[in-house]
């Protein structure tokens, strides 16, 4: 790491300002962990050096979400569609602004015009954790191409001032669309991985025993209560129909008594009840 440094150091243009940027936006996102490459972007123009600066850190921090932190907690198809949609954007952005360069180069010919030196360059020291992190660099690199272009032919006076402000303003545009689609697709991300985690931490719901179907021993019980229920009254009934028949009316003990403290139906106490009376009737008639 340390010889590293060395060649990044050796790297710097002599008289350039250095601007480290290589721990910002990282806490905005999420502490980026594996391997990642120091390196070192050498920039002409000013207004370019400016939108790296501000732009690339949350642009690299987001990339790092969707192709390294990504890919071991959500579906792979996602990131796969995350990664293409960022990646054809840069594809087609890096086309405009080749065709770009070929425009302003052409004019630049057909005026027997010249090209400006480098003249002091912005150095920034960055961090790349991933390949679309490294294509986003190179982007910025042809961007600051193309405007020292525009301002060379500018200074030649082959195009206005408004020309040369439009044109800066066409890649400031392309960079912020850039910035936007990271977002927006590192977001995607991590909505999946919060309904992930979500998922995983629910306590399982508890199993519904609806009322209305009893289980198969709550059934056997009930029937066990209903068969001894009936066996208790039946006996009581006979109990009594005997001491009617024997006279003990007084040591007779009523049907009703007894079933009114058990949980029966009420056709089984009619049905005790009726019984008792016929035996008082066939009582009667045997002493007559």
């Amino acid at each position: 790491m340390a010889q590293g440094n060395a060649a990044v150091k050796q790297a710097t243009p002599r008289g350039s300002e250095v601007i480290d940027i290589t721990n910002k936006g990282i806490d905005n996102v999420i502490a980026m962990r594996g391997t990642v490459m120091n390196k070192l972007g050498h920039f002409s123009d000013p207004a370019i050096a400016r939108l790296f600066a501000n732009q690339f850190p949350y642009i690299n921090s987001r990339l790092y979400v969707i192709q390294v932190y990504a890919p071991n907690v959500v579906s792979s198809d996602t990131v796969r569609q995350c990664t293409d949609v960022i990646e054809n954007l840069l594809i087609k952005d890096t086309k405009k602004v080749n065709n770009l360069i070929e425009q302003i180069t052409t004019l630049i010919k057909a005026n027997m015009g010249g090209v400006g030196e480098k003249s002091n360059p912005s150095t920034i020291r960055f961090i790349v954790n991933s390949r679309l992190s490294n294509v986003v660099f190179k982007y910025f690199e042809l961007c600051d191409e193309y405007i020292g272009l525009v301002s060379s032919a500018w200074m030649d006076g082959f195009i206005s001032d408004e020309e040369k402000s439009k044109a800066l303003d066409k890649i400031r545009a392309n960079v912020h669309s850039i910035t936007a689609t990271t977002k927006i697709n590192s977001g995607r991300i991590f909505n999946l991985v919060r309904e992930a985690n979500a998922a995983r931490n629910k306590p399982a719901p508890a199993p519904e025993i609806s009322a209305a179907t009893p289980s198969v021993q709550t059934k056997a019980k009930r029937g066990q209560q209903s068969a001894t229920e009936k066996a208790l009254v039946k006996g009581v009934i006979d109990g009594n129909a005997e001491a009617l028949k024997q006279g003990q009316i007084a040591g007779a003990v009523a049907a009703t008594d007894v079933v009114d403290d058990l949980p029966v139906s009420l056709d089984i106490v009619a049905d005790s009840n009726s019984t008792l009376v016929e035996a008082q009737k066939e009582l009667a008639s045997a002493d007559s």
